[in-house]
């Protein structure tokens, strides 16, 4: 499961979940308000910061054309 810790709600964060909901990946948003910047958790992997986490998703998406696809 992602999981995304922010300091404050904004459209950016908004955009994220719609991703995750269209990739349907199990994800939970938690707002963090002692944190300076967003913070992406998944397994061992961490991405800090929005470029990072928006860089991280966009590569989910285009792999996620992969996911479905059957080379049978």
């Amino acid at each position: 499961m992602l999981l995304i810790r922010y300091p404050k709600w904004n459209t950016q964060i908004e955009d994220w979940q719609h991703l995750l909901q269209r990739l349907a990946l199990a994800h939970k948003l938690e707002e963090d308000k002692e944190l300076k910047s967003p913070v992406l958790e998944e397994g061992k992997t961490r991405h800090e910061g929005g470029s990072a986490i928006s860089d991280y998703l966009l590569q989910l998406d285009q792999e996620s054309g992969s996911w479905w696809y059957c080379s049978c």
